[in-house]
């Protein structure tokens, strides 16, 4: 392990649409939007990605928003959460309105690039006040089909309900060849061992290492089935947990504040923030006794290949240059697909289909960004490319995505 290489993040689950990071408290405007500085101070600790949780329609609509105001940095989860079940019956045209409304955005939004998840969705028994058991179980069971049909990985939530959660959930997996990730993960050896064995990842934040057995779940925790998350703004590691004693040589946070006493570059007491990953990341590594850089580097590359983090948004040089490029190398990608996949039977046809397309392609002057942010970044596809859509099948698009990241990216994007 190279330990001088940079320490990189990726928070899994983060509440970014939150009231609380623009300021806002129990409806009340404490202090001023400070949405920027959250997410610049996790930056300059190494964590840049960040997937923002939908935990119901308009939440989920706020998440895509996010991902789209921090594009390559951002991406969205697009579900329903257990506890807000009891939506779906109480929304005004009936629950199969929301649920098509809830499918024509995470659609849309995943064909945009900015959502890479369906999720939050499971089943929460400890708080059946808040939605009782029926309406999770059907609404569990119909967002997993939706999930199914778009081909979105999972982003899970379980509590005290692993044989119901296990239940509708194993028979669909074989149908998610990514499958998914338990966050927020406090469930006992054998439940975790059972979530392994299911295919499916854990996700660990500080709710995630309350107690010494939650400790020992950790540590058992298989390196390429973890991933780390704040679930900020909460799941905070506190003194009283078990977790603090292993908080020895981690990074010191920024200081934090009272709210009503806020600072701008201050944290603000209470309020988890991204940049507290570090810190899980170090707890992690303490309690497996392995470095933080074994960490951080298996949770990264288990996140990055699961969900697709990899953004043909805002990482050009520049608006104009990655214009110029793009349509200077959108041929290629093409080509590259004709190359990988000719063996399949699909290659005659998607070289005929090239032929006949114009070599003088060019930027249109008009073209904006919002243009450039439509580009499909889980199949590298572009309108511009639709016939590839009809020639070849979603596991291809997403192997010419993969080749075309590691290999071709630099030149796609001159940088």
């Amino acid at each position: 392990m190279d330990e001088s290489k940079p320490l990189r993040y990726v928070d899994i689950g983060i509440n970014l649409s939150d009231p609380v990071f623009r300021g806002e408290y129990h409806g009340k405007q404490a202090h001023e939007d400070d949405l920027d500085d959250v997410v610049q101070r996790a930056r300059d600790v190494g964590c840049s990605k960040f997937m923002v949780t939908g935990s119901d329609l308009i939440e989920s609509k706020h998440a895509v928003h996010i991902a789209s105001k921090y594009p390559g940095f951002c991406y969205a989860t697009v579900g329903v959460h257990p506890c807000q079940a009891k939506l779906f019956d109480e929304y005004p045209d009936g629950p199969s309105k929301m649920l098509e409304e809830l499918r024509a955005l995470a659609i849309e939004s995943t064909q945009s690039g900015h959502a890479v998840a369906f999720g939050e969705i499971g089943l929460d028994y400890d708080r059946l006040f808040l939605s009782p058991k029926e309406p999770q179980l059907k609404y569990f069971e119909a967002q997993l089909d939706l999930a199914v049909e778009i081909q979105l990985p999972l982003f899970l939530h379980s509590r005290a309900a692993s044989e119901d959660f296990e239940r509708l959930l194993a028979p669909r997996l074989a149908k998610l060849p990514k499958r998914g990730l338990v966050h927020s993960f406090t469930g006992t050896m054998d439940e975790m061992n059972r979530m392994i064995a299911l295919g499916l990842d854990v996700g660990v934040n500080g709710c995630s290492m309350k107690t010494e057995e939650n400790l020992e779940v950790v540590k058992a925790i298989p390196l390429d089935r973890l991933q780390i998350e704040t679930d900020g703004p909460w799941c905070e590691i506190r003194p009283s947990h078990a977790s603090a004693k292993h908080l020895n040589g981690a990074p010191d946070l920024p200081k934090a504040v009272k709210k009503e006493k806020w600072q701008k570059g201050c944290m603000v007491k209470g309020r988890n923030e991204p940049v507290a990953i570090a810190r899980v990341a170090h707890v992690i590594a303490s309690v497996k006794g392995i470095t933080v850089e074994e960490v951080c580097e298996a949770a990264w590359n288990n996140s990055i290949s699961m969900f697709g983090l990899v953004s043909l948004h805002g990482e050009a040089p520049d608006r104009n240059k990655r214009s110029e490029l793009y349509w200077k190398n959108l041929r290629t990608i093409s080509w590259l697909a004709v190359r990988l996949f000719h063996m399949s039977g699909k290659g005659n046809k998607v070289a005929d289909a090239l032929s006949r397309w114009p070599t003088s392609t060019a930027p249109n002057p008009g073209r904006t960004e919002d243009d450039l942010d439509s580009i499909n970044t889980a199949y590298a596809i572009d309108p511009p490319c639709a016939f590839l859509t009809s020639v070849i099948s979603r596991d291809v698009k997403q192997k010419i995505a993969t080749v075309w990241s590691r290999q071709h990216r630099s030149m796609f994007f001159g940088g």
